[in-house]
């Protein structure tokens, strides 16, 4: 026979098992009620979206609609804007008027303007192009004078057979000749003498290359 203190523990181990069992049972009923809320609530949502959706898509289609009623208009009115300027040319050709005629004769005067300005332009770029050419062919100069003055006084530099004196005077005699070239150089180039050997922008004989 069990004593009663054995029987107490065997019904206190009952009571707790109990109540851990309807702990976790209520447990699972609160986490179904909270998963059946969430996804009632994203069910929602999502309709939401798709009504939002559906509405954007019958807004861009509606506004597509308006676009291509606006472009066919465009095209209607240009297509009779234009029979109406053929039908102008054909009269005017028939049988012009005083104004017509001064009307054309301005589109004329204007179209020339136009094109004399497009001839002063490309003639200012001609000028440029032969300023530009006349320049390089200076400096080709200017280069080619150093390059054989300064190989004179090398050669002078490295003579052994005239002393030291006379080697300073004839180094000051040819420094002096490369001053004199060069400005012998600057003013046949400025004077216009040269302007025959600078080709055209259309083409032409190459500039000559003056050795000294």
């Amino acid at each position: 026979m069990s004593s009663p203190s054995s029987s107490q523990a065997t019904n206190d181990s009952g009571q707790t098992s109990d109540l851990l069992n309807s702990a976790q049972t209520e447990k699972k009923s609160v986490k179904k009620k909270e998963l059946k809320k969430e996804n009632s609530r994203m069910k929602k949502q999502m309709e939401e979206m798709q009504k939002n959706h559906e509405k954007e898509i019958r807004k861009m289609k509606w506004e597509v609609e308006v676009a291509n009623k606006a472009i066919r208009k465009s095209r209607k009115a240009f297509k009779e804007e234009e029979k109406r300027n053929d039908e102008f040319c054909d009269k005017v050709a028939e049988n012009p008027t005083l104004l017509q005629l001064m009307i054309a004769m301005q589109k004329a005067q204007d179209e020339n303007k136009e094109l004399r300005e497009k001839v002063e332009k490309l003639e200012e770029y001609e000028k440029l192009y032969k300023e530009a050419v006349l320049d390089k062919d200076v400096r080709e100069r200017k280069l080619m004078c150093f390059e054989g003055g300064f190989n004179e006084l090398a050669k002078i530099v490295n003579s052994e057979e005239i002393g030291r004196t006379e080697q300073l005077n004839q180094m000051a005699e040819k420094l002096g000749e490369i001053k004199r070239n060069l400005e012998d150089e600057a003013k046949e180039l400025e004077s216009g003498d040269n302007q025959k050997d600078i080709p055209s922008t259309s083409g032409g004989p190459p500039l000559k290359k003056v050795s000294y």
